[in-house]
């Protein structure tokens, strides 16, 4: 990257949060099935309205409780990397959250607030292992955006502007 643009910018949620939220919401398996079309168009739409819809209504009941809150889609933090911390799915070699249940069939929407909660952890059923080996994906790409590089390998460095420092990613 010749001129390293920094694109981070404080989010200012009018309060400190003590914890987030994290939410998935499943996209269709037989709509998703048509992906490029508009049907897979159609579940997605739905996901995302979803989000919006029980994100803004887990925040008002929050508030209601005597709680500030702050609901997003895919801003404020990166949204797979909260998702991973909370339990809910593994990374994946194509940088996107990979559930038990869904695959990578989720939306993924949050609730920043200042109640504490009692916290889930990450967890492990064998993502990262199988990706190393896999690679299906990767060889499929026709962008090679999707590297053949191992998680841990020094050389896998990120190309984009939107990767952040800390989060380990291919």
């Amino acid at each position: 990257i010749k001129d390293k643009v920094d694109i981070a910018r404080p989010v200012d949620f009018g309060f400190e949060p003590k914890s987030v939220i994290v939410l998935a919401f499943e996209m269709d398996y037989e709509c998703f099935k048509a992906s490029g079309t508009v049907i897979e168009s159609g579940t997605t739409s739905v996901a995302y309205s979803q989000m919006a819809e029980v994100s803004l209504k887990l925040s008002v009941f929050l508030r209601n409780l005597g709680y500030h809150t702050f609901h997003c889609g895919n801003n404020a933090s990166p949204s797979v990397a909260e998702a991973i911390r909370a339990g809910l799915g593994e990374g994946s070699r194509m940088s996107i959250l990979m559930t038990e249940e869904y695959g990578p069939r989720v939306r993924l929407a949050k609730v920043y607030t200042d109640c504490e909660f009692e916290y889930d952890k990450p967890k492990s059923f064998g993502v990262t292992q199988f990706c190393e080996g896999c690679q299906l994906c990767a060889d499929a790409c026709p962008s090679e955006a999707i590297t053949h590089l191992s998680i841990d390998d020094p050389e896998n460095k990120p190309f984009s502007l939107c990767n952040q420092d800390g989060i380990k990613k291919y």
